[in-house]
């Protein structure tokens, strides 16, 4: 939409942070099981504590969600379901 001088309006705003969306992908990265070395190269944190330390509880029930199905269309869902009711929703994490 344009406003009355011709410019774009921005009607929608995400509903969703950067911090949001990175936690959400280390989260599914952990959930394919990716070596927790390499998701800490890639979120860019110095040490693998931090790592640890950020995402620790979901590497310790990461055998538990292997055993739901890893492969299953169902299990990102779930993921994102547990963490919410963890967290209350990803947006209150940052």
């Amino acid at each position: 939409m344009l406003d009355d001088a011709g410019k774009p309006q921005i009607i929608a705003m995400a509903n969703y942070g950067i911090h949001a969306l990175r936690h959400a992908c280390a989260s599914l990265w952990i959930e394919r099981g990716m070596n927790p070395k390499r998701i800490q190269k890639l979120m860019g944190h110095s040490t693998i504590q931090l790592t640890f330390d950020r995402y620790g509880h979901l590497f310790q029930g990461q055998r538990c969600r292997s055993a739901r199905g890893r492969g299953h269309p169902g299990a990102a869902a779930w993921k994102l379901n547990a963490t919410r009711a963890q967290h209350g929703s990803l947006r209150a994490l940052y």
